[in-house]
């Protein structure tokens, strides 16, 4: 008896872990990689978020939130290019994160500023807060 005890307790310690959601997501955008406007996204675990579209010294923040069963998370920064065969979307780096808190990233890239059109710089920002079921 006191074997199942043990089981049941263990069962309920299994299934009441916390949820990871992020939410509080923000993008600056401090120098556009395009001539128009940059289509800024980010995918937290694979998880898209569409940021909309970005000029110099704009800043956006979204309502949108994304939760996962754990962690860690891994958020990449994407510009899209649309659906062209030749030119898929512009991955900016990513970063991973392992536990609760407030996070801020920075990306850049200048290569030959402004001549060759590869150039950007965005931050971005979105708290992780572990959620009791």
């Amino acid at each position: 008896m006191a074997g199942m005890l043990g089981l049941c307790c263990l069962l309920a310690a299994a299934t009441s872990q916390a949820t990871v959601r992020i939410s509080g997501i923000v993008v600056h955008c401090s120098a556009q990689n395009e001539t128009g406007e940059d289509e800024i996204y980010l995918k937290f675990n694979g998880m898209r978020v569409n940021m909309g579209n970005f000029v110099n010294n704009l800043r956006k923040a979204t309502a949108t939130t994304v939760s996962f069963a754990s962690g860690p998370v891994t958020v990449t920064l994407f510009e899209d290019d649309g659906d062209h065969i030749w030119d898929g979307d512009d991955n900016w780096g990513s970063n991973t994160v392992t536990h609760a808190g407030s996070y801020n990233f920075f990306s850049s890239l200048r290569k030959n500023w402004p001549a060759s059109g590869q150039n950007h710089e965005y931050d971005y920002s979105f708290v992780w807060t572990d959620v009791q079921p």
